[in-house]
């Protein structure tokens, strides 16, 4: 147990370092460095804690299997030297049975030694585990349709849809997109413009109605044939490590050196790319 708070009270405080760097503009702006500061100095109190109760209980269990083992042997002493001096025992075999209870305590030292590492491995595996065992909502059919060709046309038939059971973000949302038709969706913030795009991606399922291409419902396609027709711009840029031309390709080999160039051209990146100390003119 106290293995597994000391997991959870990293865990929060690597989140609120996270969330404090990657919004020290916010924090700043509402002058709230010491607030977070203080709320630092109590998640990493927390965390504290939770570590002297995990050595404390360490530094209990170990003593105990030392203190048997060397009960063990006193009492092979107590009994071996009156043995000894009746002459019913000799002082090779009483270092002998000594010898033996040091070879017998020697591995549960050791055990005890190694439980406590394992108990720290499966508070973390714990957590691991959790996560990998998480099913995914959204899945593929059985019987998936194939994708040869896409005209383009896009529909949502009665579509609802909700985050939570409280709280529909999308009621009865109907349209048709024709091919080659440009639409903008126009709305305030949390009206559903994005959750549109996430529902026909399928990174999320409606609870109502369905969403159609071509007359034919996402649901029926892989999602990973789904979105090699769809091209997402989002509102933040995220890039990974490693290369323009890696971030820009994203793992996708078949994606040429002239293809990444001609893109960085028609997005106009490629006037500050060539301006970079490593930039491959």
């Amino acid at each position: 147990k106290s293995y597994r708070a000391i997991r959870t009270r990293i865990a929060r405080i690597n989140a609120f370092l996270q969330e404090s760097i990657v919004g020290m503009p916010i924090i700043q702006i509402f002058n709230r460095e010491r607030k977070n500061f203080r709320k630092f100095k109590e998640l990493n109190h927390h965390y504290l804690e939770a570590c002297l109760r995990s050595v404390f209980y360490h530094a209990i269990f170990h003593p105990s299997v030392e203190i048997i083992g060397s009960l063990a042997i006193a009492l092979i002493v107590w009994y071996g030297g009156g043995q000894l001096l009746k002459g019913v025992l000799t002082f090779g075999a009483l270092v002998a049975f000594i010898q033996y209870v040091h070879r017998f305590y020697d591995p549960i030292r050791d055990l005890s030694e190694k439980y406590n590492i394992m108990q720290a491995a499966m508070a973390s595996s714990e957590r691991i585990f959790k996560l990998l065992d998480t099913q995914a909502e959204v899945k593929d059919p059985e019987l998936p349709l194939s994708i040869s060709r896409i005209q383009g046309e896009i529909e949502f038939k009665d579509v609802w849809f909700a985050y939570n059971d409280k709280e529909d973000v999308l009621c009865d949302i109907s349209f048709c997109v024709q091919p080659g038709e440009k639409v903008a969706i126009v709305g305030a913030t949390g009206a559903g413009k994005t959750s549109i795009i996430s529902l026909l991606a399928r990174f999320y399922d409606p609870q109502k109605g369905k969403i159609l291409i071509d007359g034919r419902d996402i649901k029926d396609f892989r999602q990973k044939e789904l979105r090699r027709y769809l091209g997402i711009v989002q509102q933040d840029v995220f890039l990974f490590s490693g290369t323009i031309e890696d971030n820009i390709k994203l793992g996708e080999n078949k994606i040429s050196f002239g293809q990444v160039e001609e893109s960085a051209k028609y997005v106009n990146a490629d006037r500050f790319i060539k301006e970079l100390p490593q930039a491959t003119t």
